[in-house]
């Protein structure tokens, strides 16, 4: 016979102190969580390490019933097996079961916070349009190396710089499916776009000589006023489009004649 009662459990769950653990014997312990959440849970060794493994809520899980439980758990510990580290397995096997949709979601929302805005609305862009429409219903263990091939092949037959770019995003989101156990393994390591769909063809540097700068600048007079001013700083600071048209006032130092653009929206500085 155990050392608690119904009776004292109902006074604990009344008294809605935390409990840390009230001992019925042979592990079998009663909690009581600050939040007022009450859960039975078995202690145990495992070649000297301890254990611990949550066998339900009470009362659903009454006094009687979690002793009956924690006996058929004793009974498989004695047979070597650590139901603790098996459920942690089932949970992880039910976790690797999900979509790539859905581990696209975890991404978006536990990792690209991190990125600049620019990366982050990019990112969005390519899941939404190519990505997830082709491979979000798959589930994650189905999404192969020879899944990926193919569909890079498929996106490049429409724009190989797309492809490419595709590329990078589901090998970064798979990665951090790899740091949060949510997969087991990487379908994209290995492979290189270029083996896939061969080289990038470079873009020639666009180099203007003095006479060109100079008409360009004398044009600059028919313009509107905004835009030519425009024209005249991404010539002058060498930024992308994108980062100009991002830029705030506060960014500004009149005085000192700076500008500083936050890494959150700099695509050279910030988080990649």
């Amino acid at each position: 016979m155990g050392q608690l009662t119904d009776i004292e459990l109902r006074a604990l769950v009344k008294a809605g102190r935390p409990v840390a653990g009230r001992a019925d014997g042979d592990g079998l312990t009663f909690t009581l969580s600050k939040t007022g959440t009450a859960a039975w849970v078995l202690r145990y060794s495992v070649v000297g390490r301890a254990r611990e493994l949550t066998l339900g809520r009470y009362p659903d899980l009454s006094l009687a019933m979690a002793r009956k439980r924690a006996t058929k758990e004793r009974a498989r510990i004695a047979d070597g097996i650590d139901p603790a580290a098996e459920k942690r397995r089932e949970k992880l096997a039910k976790a690797t079961a999900q979509s790539f949709k859905d581990l696209a979601e975890d991404y978006m929302k536990r990792a690209a916070p991190a990125l600049s805005s620019a990366t982050r609305t990019e990112t969005r862009r390519y899941l939404d349009k190519d990505i997830v429409p082709r491979l979000g219903g798959l589930p994650i263990k189905a999404v192969t190396p020879a899944e990926v091939v193919h569909f890079v092949e498929t996106i490049a037959a429409r724009s190989p710089t797309v492809a490419r770019r595709s590329f990078q995003i589901l090998s970064t989101i798979f990665s951090h499916g790899l740091a949060k156990h949510l997969c087991a393994a990487n379908p994209c390591a290995g492979l290189k776009p270029a083996a896939i769909i061969g080289q990038s063809a470079r873009r020639p540097r666009i180099k203007l000589s003095v006479d060109e700068l100079k008409a360009l600048f004398t044009g600059l007079s028919e313009l509107e006023p905004q835009i030519a001013l425009a024209i005249r700083l991404l010539l002058l600071t060498g930024v992308r489009k994108i980062e100009l048209q991002g830029a705030r006032w506060p960014e500004f130092d009149l005085q000192e004649a700076t500008w500083t653009i936050p890494a959150s929206r700099s695509k050279t500085v910030g988080p990649s």
